[in-house]
């Protein structure tokens, strides 16, 4: 028996005979172009040694480039390290879906050495984050505000020549620890001489801040004084001198040598 079907979508004759369907598939395709960091890349300061090496600056800041390959649809991609944010910027699109941000990393110079992390943010149609270590290397370093001390006096008497804690005053000794390291101070000395007369340097005295006065050798002294660090990490430095009562008239000079080791 025919089955009869309408070719127009309509019914005739027997309703139950002439029923017909079809389906259509739909597909959407929904890109959120969630952004994907592939590589954050900054200087390598010392390529014999494993990781990314950077190293301190004394007395200031380490500006570091850090550069971060990326793709998607951004609206922001920030640098932290610690609890600086940086923003970085769009300086190359690689192509239209991949672009390179770089950012630029400022390091006190008296940031304790060792491994460090920094963190890559990209914010688009989503969020996500990556991130990079490298060693901040130690630093070793101070300065002395003076090149010079004088004093004119007579035999048997004393001159005293205290320090400070301020680095612009020149007549007055200062230390700064310009390192991330905390030190320990090594000095010695020269007798003072002026042609063939001299005055033994034992006749000198010095003294690192608070710590006892002890006499000057021609043999390297070390003194166990913690110098720490910090951005105004200083340290009085003070000197005397007993002068022997039987002491030839002249202009009599020293030199002091003052080295520093990590603590």
């Amino acid at each position: 028996t025919p089955q009869l079907h309408s070719t127009g979508g309509g019914s005739v004759g027997n309703t139950a005979a002439n029923d017909s369907s079809s389906t259509i598939t739909l597909t959407v395709t929904v890109d959120q172009q969630q952004p994907e960091i592939f590589n954050i890349t900054l200087p390598d300061e010392d390529s014999t040694n494993n990781g990314i090496q950077i190293y301190p600056e004394p007395k200031k800041n380490k500006e570091v480039i850090v550069r971060a390959r990326i793709r998607g649809n951004l609206s922001s991609v920030t640098l932290v390290f610690g609890e600086d944010d940086v923003a970085m910027k769009n300086v190359q699109n690689i192509s239209s879906t991949e672009r390179m941000y770089q950012g630029a990393l400022s390091i006190p110079f008296y940031e304790m050495p060792g491994v460090k992390n920094l963190e890559v943010i990209a914010n688009g149609q989503g969020t996500t984050s990556k991130t990079q270590n490298f060693t901040y290397n130690s630093l070793n370093a101070f300065e002395l505000d003076t090149l010079s001390l004088q004093c004119s006096l007579q035999p048997g008497q004393i001159c005293n020549l205290p320090g400070d804690l301020d680095m612009n005053s020149t007549n007055q000794a200062t230390l700064r620890n310009i390192g991330n390291t905390a030190l320990d101070l090594q000095i010695k000395g020269t007798d003072l001489a002026a042609g063939s007369s001299s005055i033994g340097v034992q006749n000198i005295q010095y003294q690192f801040g608070s710590n006892p006065k002890q006499a000057l050798s021609t043999n390297m002294q070390q003194q166990n004084i913690h110098f720490g660090i910090g951005p105004n990490s200083l340290l009085d430095f003070s000197l005397s001198l007993q002068l022997p009562s039987q002491t030839s008239n002249g202009v009599y000079m020293s030199q002091i040598m003052l080295a520093s080791l990590p603590k």
